[in-house]
């Protein structure tokens, strides 16, 4: 770049000026390398140290247990920390917290500082002819700031809850920050580089003058990464607040506890589902129920049994029973495991991954149009990684060493950290813990089939959020609104209804697992078949149509079926209980099969193999009735990986023929046959060693939906 502050509009640079105060190699990999290290240390927080049973509101040095538990934490935490070395951890948690609080305090505040001075050195070489190339790197550099020192916000909730004036003065700065980064933000949608006679060497203060088309890629991309900057702000500044994420825990408490009580049977009084929390919640809530329950329907604080289908006297109690007691068990259910997602600390690890993926990709996308002179290592190059040795010294010098602990710094016991693998069999007790965490309701598998495929979506957003580029709002928007808020939740309410209705018939446990599995995996192939078909293409209405009446017909086959397992009873009718299981599995494919374009064997293939997989489903677990509970998890967790990378290849050998999708099908069923076969005789090869250390790993990672305890 050149010294003079002179520029002249009427002139188009014939190329970029090397300018390595921001895009030097140097400047670059010291501030990529400093946010990838905070999110490490959040990783290494996250696994080792972060207790969801605390709460994160607490005083210093004390272990006040919260009143409303994170379900989506214990459950994740409870099986991570399941590792060969996780005693370790135990002893080391209580000094470990300490020590990454320094380091990512010091890290953090760097960046903060880096961003203000990056934007304001960009501001001030804007009125000397900064390129346009250099003002967009400058503003993914201040992103990656940003971005990391919103992450720390969460990472140090409990360290600024006790030092308010701590956080004041570092919550201005960040506001400072976003005022500044979304003005730089704003900028960029005058580079319209890719049509017209614009290019990434003209002056960025040139595009100031110019009119500016709001039907452009980049302006709609600009009013993307404005909005993502203000949620992300205004979001983790709130959960900084005692109020507001207690009030979102308290709702989705109270949902969960609705939804056990309907299906366990107790009081459906909201007052008495939550005793100890604020009264306007239940009240709103309360209200909200008898808006949505018709008057004949409503059973108000009436303590009434356990859930049963074959229960109720007249119409009206039996109508209550069959259609709207499992709507509502579904329905609050799948709030609660949408609150409790929101509101976890897995998804702040989940939303800075995926932010600071993005922004990488987007830096060095970037760079690359620049000259080759800024990667020329130089003395003004190698300083600024020289000077983040000063934060990596801090980690070392902070991080605990010592390999026994004293005796003020055990910390206590607690269900997610008693390091015991007997805590992974699951109990029919129907016991509460002393922290108030539902261990039966989390440890269904209708509890962890809905985490699953909401934790799916919420995947498939941060892909197309990094695969697209943020090339655009209004269509991708629309059709990333659809499959999130419309969807995916229509197929996990499907699944929770199934699952609910798996768990009274009166099958063999072989049968019961493979009905859940085929189930749960055909609703995440549906669930993909969705997300990589409806990116190019607006979303429409008659998908949400499909899979309603999807849902509908699954749900009247559910009803069919039990009440013709009723009828067959405890006979040994088998081959009938069999093909009334199969029936509606296959029913799942027809939710994206579009009959009026496609042809008779399209829409015929899907239940073909979806019928064949749940009869190969069922073989393999009737085998596995004799075989250790490592090695069936291991057989389960091979084959559904081997469905649904099938599924992927078959996307893929698609996209390869365009127009010609007949050899695909048969290429995507060969390659289900090879890779079962494959990775059955794996399975079942591994299985059969002894329950050592090796069986004890593979269980602990290998826990998957479909297996609740031990194997009968």
């Amino acid at each position: 770049m050149s010294n003079s502050c002179h520029y002249d509009c009427s002139s188009h640079p014939s190329g970029i000026e090397p300018y390595g105060d921001v895009a030097g190699i140097g400047v670059t990999v010291a501030f990529i390398s400093t946010a990838w290290i905070v999110v490490f240390l959040l990783i290494i927080y996250y696994l080792a140290v972060f207790n969801p049973e605390l709460d994160p509101f607490r005083k210093k040095n004390a272990n006040t247990p919260t009143q409303y538990p994170n379900h989506i934490d214990f459950s994740v935490l409870r099986l991570v920390r399941l590792l060969p070395n996780r005693r370790f951890n135990l002893h080391h948690a209580s000094r470990l917290e300490p020590a990454l609080n320094k380091c990512v305090i010091t890290l953090s505040d760097i960046q903060i500082f880096t961003g203000i001075s990056v934007l304001v050195s960009g501001c001030i070489a804007l009125h000397c002819g900064i390129s346009a190339y250099h003002w967009q790197l400058i503003v993914y550099l201040a992103w990656l700031a940003n971005v990391t020192h919103l992450a720390t916000l969460s990472f140090l909730r409990n360290h600024f809850a006790n030092r308010p004036m701590k956080l004041g003065w570092r919550v201005g700065l960040m506001f400072a920050v976003l005022g500044m980064l979304c003005f730089a933000v704003g900028l960029t949608a005058y580079f319209e580089w890719e049509n017209g006679p614009q290019t990434p060497a003209d002056h960025a203060v040139c595009y100031l003058g110019n009119p500016l088309d709001t039907k452009t890629i980049t302006f709609e991309s600009m009013v993307k990464m404005i909005f993502l900057l203000a949620y992300g702000f205004s979001i983790r500044v709130a959960k900084m607040f005692r109020g507001f994420e207690t009030s979102l825990r308290q709702i989705s408490a109270i949902m969960r506890a609705t939804s056990t009580k309907r299906q366990r049977g107790g009081s459906q009084s909201i007052s008495e589902l939550d005793p100890r929390g604020r009264e306007r919640w239940p009240r709103l809530i309360s209200t909200v129920m008898k808006i949505v329950s018709p008057p004949c329907l409503h059973r108000g604080s009436r303590r009434i049994p356990e859930w049963d289908p074959r229960a109720g006297e007249g119409w009206r109690e039996r109508m209550a029973i069959l259609i709207y007691d499992p709507f509502v068990i579904a329905g609050f259910s799948l709030i609660n495991i949408h609150l409790d997602l929101f509101t976890s600390f897995l998804a702040e690890v989940y939303w800075v991954i995926f932010a600071l993926i993005w922004g990488t990709k987007r830096l060095f996308y970037t760079r690359n149009l620049g000259p080759s002179e800024e990667n020329e290592w130089s003395f003004g190059q190698t300083l600024p990684l020289v000077l983040l040795l000063a934060p990596v010294a801090a980690i070392f010098e902070n991080f605990p060493w010592r390999s026994k602990p004293s005796g003020r710094e055990v910390i206590s016991q607690s269900g997610i950290n008693d390091g015991s693998p007997d805590h992974l069999e699951l109990e029919d007790n129907r016991v509460t813990d002393m922290n108030n965490i539902d261990r039966e309701y989390v440890d269904s598998i209708s509890y962890l089939g809905a985490f699953c495929l909401a934790a799916f979506s919420y995947i498939q957003a941060g892909i197309f959020f990094v695969v697209d580029d943020l090339r655009g709002i209004s269509q991708p928007f629309r059709s990333f609104a659809f499959s999130f808020f419309v969807f995916n939740p229509i197929l996990q309410l499907c699944w929770i209804l199934c699952s609910l209705w798996f768990s009274r018939m009166h099958w063999i446990i072989p049968l019961k697992r493979s009905a859940n599995a085929v189930a749960l995996l055909s609703l995440a192939i549906i669930s993909m078949t969705e997300f990589w078909g409806s990116p190019d293409d607006d979303p429409e209405i008659d998908i949400a149509g499909r899979a309603l009446t999807n849902l509908l017909v699954t749900y009247t086959a559910m009803i069919i079926i039990f009440a013709a397992n009723h009828w067959i009873g405890e006979s040994f009718w088998k081959i009938p209980k069999l093909v009334l299981a199969f029936l509606p599995l296959v029913l799942l494919p027809l939710a994206v099969i579009d009959v009026a374009r496609d042809e008779a064997w399209k829409f015929a293939w899907p239940c073909l193999l979806a019928f064949s997989l749940s009869i190969f489903w069922f073989v393999v677990e009737c085998c596995m009735n004799e075989i250790r509970l490592a090695g069936a998890m291991l057989i389960r967790s091979l084959m559904s990986c081997a469905v649904l990378v099938s599924i992927l290849l078959m996307f893929y050998i698609s996209s390869l023929r365009v127009g010609n999708l007949l050899p695909s099908v048969w290429e995507f069923s060969s390659w289900i046959i090879i890779m079962w076969s494959g990775l059955v005789s794996l399975a079942l090869l591994l299985s059969v060693f002894e329950d050592g250390d090796n069986g004890e790993l593979a269980r602990m990672w290998l826990l998957t939906l479909f297996c609740r305890g031990r194997i009968s």
